[in-house]
């Protein structure tokens, strides 16, 4: 649950639990759910009626080493063609 009375800033409240929301801008939250997990939500207004919302998930416990290996590789690659 949120309280309202941790409030550190304006549009940053946070739990005992230690999550947090993060106000960013208007139509934009950041939810952190702690310290490796991050949820950015974005809610675009349609009709008046009716909004879409868009999620974005950040974690930073896995990575994927074979992505930058790849990234190397290619960037390596172009050099030699050059």
């Amino acid at each position: 649950m949120i309280s309202m009375s941790s409030k550190k800033r304006t549009g940053f409240f946070s739990s005992p639990s230690g999550a947090r929301l993060e106000f960013i801008f208007p139509y934009l939250w950041q939810n952190h759910n702690s310290e490796n997990v991050r949820i950015q939500a974005a809610f675009i207004p349609m009709v008046e009626e009716h909004s879409n919302r868009y999620l974005r998930f950040y974690q930073k416990f896995l990575s994927l080493p074979i992505i930058e290996y790849r990234r190397k590789r290619a960037t390596l690659q172009n050099e030699k063609t050059e």
